[in-house]
């Protein structure tokens, strides 16, 4: 089981335990639907720095000044290039992020429209395959693969927007996030490990259920 699964199973758990007056009080789950924009620049350069993206965002109201927020978010991107050289090269890349991110998170105004800041702890896990393929002349075609491996690290996230309530339990708004972590990809062909930022810019709107 990747870390990231683990560490959503291990939250579930021990909100389980406390979610009782947290479900009497309110709190919003969301559904986030957007795009990722990955800060790291080698994957700007490989043309899959623009992630789809999709996720869930929990809210959960304890009584507190803030509120507990636990987001999961999933994207993915892949393309093919062709790289210029002395015979035909082309790059094929396939990157996946799944980020959770836990902290809290504050909402102002009593009303219909209430904007919102939150931040706290991000666990990203970046999953990157890449091979070259060409051919050197007729009946001499060649495949490379220059990365395959995954690896997760731990960082920051914060977020803003606004949610507009609809309804008494329907929820419609924006969410604006940057998360940042690192992570650490060994080349099968390569002496040392590529160091690479896993996070990114996420922007997206929200849909989900308030009680």
């Amino acid at each position: 089981m990747r870390r990231i699964e683990q560490l959503t199973l291990i939250l579930v758990l021990v909100l389980g335990m406390g979610v009782g007056p947290a479900l009497a009080a309110g709190g919003d789950v969301n559904f986030l639907f957007g795009q990722k924009s990955l800060s790291e620049n080698a994957f700007d350069d490989a043309g899959v720095d623009g992630q789809s993206q999709f996720g869930i965002s929990v809210t959960l109201d304890f009584q507190w000044p803030v509120k507990l927020a636990i987001d999961y978010l999933s994207s993915s991107d892949d393309a093919t290039k062709t790289v210029a050289a002395a015979f035909p090269l082309q790059l094929d890349t396939d990157v996946e992020t799944t980020e959770l991110d836990v902290g809290v998170r504050k909402f102002w105004r009593d009303d219909k429209i209430q904007p919102f800041v939150g931040g706290g702890l991000a666990f990203v896990q970046l999953e990157a395959r890449q091979t070259e393929s060409g051919t050197l002349g007729p009946g001499a075609p060649f495949s490379t693969l220059i990365v395959d491996d995954d690896d997760s690290g731990v960082g920051l996230w914060i977020n803003g927007g606004f949610m507009y309530r609809a309804s008494n339990h329907f929820n419609v708004g924006l969410d604006v996030r940057y998360s940042n972590a690192d992570a650490d990809l060994s080349p099968p062909q390569a002496g040392s490990d590529l160091g690479l930022d896993s996070g990114g810019i996420h922007y997206g709107v929200a849909l989900g259920y308030h009680w």
